[in-house]
């Protein structure tokens, strides 16, 4: 499954606040993706936003 290749961090607690690593990082709201290069864009992404901001290839 390509979600084992992502580096996922829970925010949200099961109380429904943030939690502290995410407070700290600037999260401000979910989902917020973050690449190696340090950009960052918040909302949902579609497949082809992912993979021209990941620099992963969509199967053809």
């Amino acid at each position: 499954d390509s979600w084992d290749y992502m580096n996922h961090i829970e925010c949200s607690t099961q109380s429904k606040s943030m939690t502290q690593k995410c407070i700290d990082a600037g999260i401000e709201s979910y989902p917020t993706w973050e690449f190696g290069d340090g950009t960052r864009f918040v909302g949902e992404l579609d497949f082809e936003q992912l993979s021209q901001a990941s620099g992963c290839s969509l199967p053809s």
